[in-house]
């Protein structure tokens, strides 16, 4: 059960996975917020650094990206408080999942912790493990960027998924147990 004002998009394993995918989490409200996507999609092709805010909250998140063999900054999501972490990802590595709590801080909704798992380590968690958990999982792709809400602090934050060209190929259980016979 999600919180008043929440929602949560899941990529539903049954269906054929799309080639990119979002998903994201937080409040709807957003009047007064400021929702902040990347040019994301046209030559992304990777995220190279994220620099994340934090005390007891996630207060801001601003993401390095590789476009077309260039790096490009977002702007910074949310505001200046909290303490200052840097994840550095190398050539061969990405993001498969970020999970997290959100919930209530001074009177208003935040992300407020992230944990960033790769394809070779994690990173954080960063701000407090507290309120209700989430998680936006690459469901095996990787995740090639982000998009997000912010205020004060980080109200909200989805990803930009990149599936792979090939899927391994799904055989039913009936399929396996079926016996083979020849035909003539």
């Amino acid at each position: 059960m999600l919180a008043a004002g929440f929602s949560l998009t899941r990529v539903d394993l049954a269906s054929p996975l799309p080639t990119r995918s979002r998903s994201g989490f937080g409040p709807e409200d957003g009047a007064l917020r400021r929702r902040r996507r990347p040019r994301q999609g046209h030559g992304v092709n990777r995220v190279v650094k994220v620099v994340v805010r934090h005390g007891d909250t996630v207060d801001a998140i601003s993401v390095l990206y590789e476009r077309n063999g260039r790096e490009e900054w977002t702007d910074l999501w949310g505001g200046q408080g909290g303490t200052l972490s840097e994840i550095c990802l190398g050539p061969e590595e990405h993001f498969t999942s970020v999970v997290g709590h959100y919930g209530e801080l001074d009177g208003s909704f935040a992300v407020r912790s992230l944990t960033f798992i790769g394809n070779r380590r994690s990173f954080g968690p960063y701000g407090q493990e507290d309120g209700v958990p989430f998680a936006l999982p690459a469901a095996g792709g990787k995740i090639l960027g982000f998009h997000g809400r912010s205020g004060r602090r980080l109200d909200a934050l989805g990803t930009y998924v990149k599936m792979p060209d090939k899927l391994p190929a799904r055989r039913k259980m009936a399929d396996k147990s079926a016996p083979t016979t020849p035909r003539s």
